[in-house]
Formats: structure tokens, sequence, C-alpha cells
């Protein structure tokens, strides 16, 4: 792809009434440079793009004369190489400081920068040769002109990446305290001035949040090999499990009967995914585990059955809660088709999946494979080492029949091209 740069160094320094010796001076260089890049028999070196661009008050893309297009083109390009340069059995560092270089330069406003967060092994982000490169992209943004979403994303992230050394620096720098934040202030705005319309959704949200957290916390999940052979520790998750089902059936304001144990009523609704996940699938391991398979098969019809209506979804639902506390959250769920596993850029298929989300833009999707990879190995998506509590029922021919349930759940195609 050809560059404009000569040219447009050219443009903007005249727009910006500079002599070429102007243009030096405040580059350091020299006025030889920068005819030579304006006649176009040399570039500036990279490091120097930024400034200019700043200089004249344009972005990088601008200077460098890049149609929108191409520049999505060339950024989705580059975020796949640093996806699968982080998959390397031996990283190659000095490429991947490369690649993080230059989408920092050119790419930080595209719209595939979520590729950055999402689909590139984070364990590379951590090696200490890539880690400041990493940084330093994360200050450009949370010091640059992005919106508050890409600089949230940046702020969680790199709170979970940071070195131990400089972690509580970044934590202090950008943490929101939480009596401070947005939704708080307004809250407590609406409160004082009795505007209970506007007040009534964010206490909604935040007793959503909060009970969410209780019920698929996933700071509250156990490691199996940390206590493999102690089966006191098998009581202790069976009774945090049924604590929290008791929390969530009371909160629904539902008295489920035997076949529907963590469903409720076998339907759908606002917490959906954490009664097919966080509830439903690792309460089936823990009652095989304990020995009580009868018990394990019920609570597995209730998901597979739960999980089956979910996906019949074909368009836009409403979600709600029975809750008199919820009564105006509403969700909504739709189809959609992605890939699973956060490995959207270096996959050939995307599979159906259905898309549930607020109007805060809060989000998650649910894929059949993931339950299928659960009930069929001892690792899946996002979950590692612990699915062994379901081995007592691996040998029963009822077990096969759910995983052919789900199976037939799973629907894939060829993935779109940008």
């Amino acid at each position: 792809m050809k560059l404009n740069i000569g040219n447009n160094i050219r443009k903007y320094r005249k727009q910006a009434d500079m002599t070429q010796e102007q243009l030096a001076d405040k580059l350091g260089t020299t006025y030889q440079s920068v005819s030579r890049w304006e006649n176009g028999s040399t570039y500036p070196d990279m490091e120097l793009l930024p400034i200019l661009a700043k200089l004249f008050g344009v972005s990088v893309d601008e200077l460098l004369g890049i149609p929108d297009e191409k520049k999505e083109e060339a950024a989705l390009e580059t975020f796949k190489k640093l996806a699968q340069a982080s998959l390397e059995n031996q990283v190659n560092t000095e490429k991947v400081i490369e690649l993080i270089r230059d989408i920092r330069l050119n790419y930080l406003d595209s719209k595939h920068f979520w590729h950055f967060w999402f689909n590139v092994r984070n364990s590379v982000y951590r090696m200490p040769e890539i880690l400041p490169e990493v940084r330093q992209t994360v200050e450009t943004i949370l010091d640059g002109n992005y919106d508050i979403w890409q600089k949230n994303q940046a702020i969680t992230h790199w709170a979970e990446n940071e070195d131990d050394e400089h972690i509580g620096d970044f934590i202090e720098r950008y943490a929101s305290p939480m009596d401070l934040g947005k939704d708080k202030l307004l809250s407590n705005r609406y409160k004082i001035r009795g505007e209970t319309d506007k007040a009534e959704p964010l206490r909604q949200l935040f007793l959503f949040n909060h009970i969410d957290e209780l019920i698929g916390n996933r700071s509250l999940w156990v490691k199996p090999e940390n206590f493999i052979e102690t089966a006191d520790i098998l009581d202790t998750l069976l009774a945090r499990s049924d604590l929290q089902l008791q929390l969530l059936h009371s909160l629904c304001c539902q008295t489920p009967d035997i076949m529907h144990p963590i469903s409720g009523d076998g339907e759908p609704d606002l917490f959906v995914e954490d009664r097919i996940f966080h509830l439903g699938l690792r309460r089936v391991g823990y009652l095989a585990s304990s020995g009580d398979v009868s018990g394990a098969f019920i609570v597995l019809e209730d998901v597979v059955s739960l999980l089956e209506k979910v996906m019949k979804i074909t368009s836009p639902a409403e979600l709600r809660c029975s809750s008199p506390w919820l009564d105006a959250t509403v969700w909504t769920a739709e189809e959609d088709w992605s890939v699973p596993g956060g490995n959207f850029l270096l996959s050939d298929e995307e599979e159906r999946c259905i898309y549930i989300h607020n109007p805060e833009n809060w989000c998650y999707m649910i894929y059949p494979s993931w339950v299928k990879d659960i009930l069929t190995s001892r690792s899946g998506h996002a979950y590692t080492q612990e699915w062994h509590w379901l081995d007592p029922l691996r040998n029963d021919t009822r077990y096969k029949d759910y995983i052919d349930r789900v199976s037939a759940l799973i629907v894939t195609r060829p993935k779109k091209k940008e």
C-alpha cells in the first residue's frame, strides 16, 4: 500500500504556517530531513509519527494517508499476527513487542482493538520483556482521548496482568472508589432529589449485580486437585451450593419442585447463565462425587432442558426475573453467531449462540459447545482441572444421552470474512 506521508507532511506543515526549518526545530532534526520526507526519498522514524501528528492536530493514520477501510484491514491483520504469535510454544518476544508497538502507534482507535485483550494469551503480556510495552500501551489509552469502554477495558485487564512491583501504583491512579462511581453518585443524587423514577433502575442494577456476585462468584470456586481426597470439602461445596440456590429461589419467589432444582420453574430468566453453569453443572459434579448419582441426573436433566429452551430462541426475547425487587430489570436474548473460547481471530468457523445483554451493554453468550466440552472432557472453555467430579457418571448410558442432546444443539458455519 502506497503511503502519501510526504505530501501530507508538506500539506499539514503549510496549513500550520510553518517552514521546513521551523518544523525541523520542533522535532529536533534538520530541515534537510524534512525536505527528504516531503519529496518522498525517505520516511520519518516511526517514533516521530505521533509527534508529527500531534503538531499538526491530526491522527497518525491521517498523516500516513491510510483510508479507513485499508486501515481496518491492516489493523485486523496485525491483531491476527499478535494472537498467533502469543500461541507459539517459544514466543518470539521481539516480534510480539514490534506488533504491540505497531498497534499502539496506529490502531488504538480501531474497531478491532478488543482483540488486543480477548484473543491474545495473557501470560505473554506478563513476560518481563513484553510487559513494559503493554504497560505503555495501557497508559497511552488511559491518558488519551479514547472512549470510556476502552479505558475501562484497559484498567480491568491491566489490573489482572500488571506485575507486583507496579500494581499498587496502578490501582491508586486508576481505580474508581466504589462510593464515588458514576452510577453511585447518580443514585445518591436521585434519592436526595426525590427522583424515584430515575433512582429505581440504578437500585435494581446494584441489586442484580450483588446477587449475581453471590450466586456466580468465581472467586468462591475451589480447584478440586487441592482437596480431591478430602470428603468434608464436598460437604462444604454442597452446602454452599444449597445456600446459593436458596438465595436465588427466594429472591425470585420460586418454590422449585423436585424436577426443577436449578431452574426453579424450567424457564429461562435473567440468571440463566448462572443456573446452567455456575449453579447447575457444578452441582451435578458435587452430587455425583458425593455418591448421589440419582440427584446428579435430576439436576443434569433440569440443566440440559433449560439449555434446550434457551437455544430455541430465534428472535429477540425479553428475559426477566419474577422477583418483585427486580421487576423493572429486563435483559434481551437473541440469536447470534460467534466463535466460542476467545479464538475469534484464529478460527475458521463460528457457532450459533444466544447473546444476552442489557441496556448498559453488559452481556454474555451461551454456547452449547461449552456444555458439551464440560460433559465430555475434564477441561473445557475456561474451566480446567475440575470436571473430574463428573467421572462417576461417565460410564452410565443415561449420561451419553445427555451428551447427544447437547450435541444436537450445536450448529456451526464457516466464519464470515471481515
